[in-house]
């Protein structure tokens, strides 16, 4: 039997060490590195995979004294550092990377308005600056 060597890979955004087991459609599903003991439940809530790439519903709670296996959690449902806001409707979330950039053309498009509004605020005092003038000169 070949030996399965285990990779253990940090997750980007809470640290968590990942396995990643190659599923049966050729992807890699990133789970927790530990294994979890889980009881088999055609209508389960949870997916548990095994090394092999298959998978099986199952729950974390269950008889005592029925059998359990072992299996892997994916790790996309317990990140706790996953983004868990929804992208406004018609609208894909945005990458970190497109995020910030998003967030620099608000922030030029708010200084643009700001200095728009201090211009307009100046022409204004120097409007009423000049009327003042022009009603002095009137009473002389």
């Amino acid at each position: 039997m070949a030996r399965q060597e285990r990779f253990e890979i940090p997750c980007r955004e809470c640290g968590k060490p990942l396995i990643f087991i190659r599923t049966r459609a050729g992807k890699n599903m990133p789970c927790e590195a530990e294994p979890v003991l889980y009881w088999p439940d055609a209508d389960g809530p949870l997916l548990f995979y095994q090394r092999d790439g298959s998978y099986e519903r199952g729950t974390l709670e269950g008889h005592p004294a029925v059998p359990r296996e072992s299996g892997y959690v994916p790790h996309w449902g317990r990140c706790p550092g996953r983004r868990r806001d929804k992208a406004p409707e018609g609208e894909r979330r945005r990458t970190p990377l497109e995020q910030r950039i998003h967030e620099q053309v608000l922030r030029e498009r708010a200084e643009v308005q700001a200095r728009r509004e201090r211009a307009e605020a100046r022409a204004a005092e120097q409007a009423a600056l000049r009327e003042a003038e022009e009603r002095q000169t009137r009473l002389f």
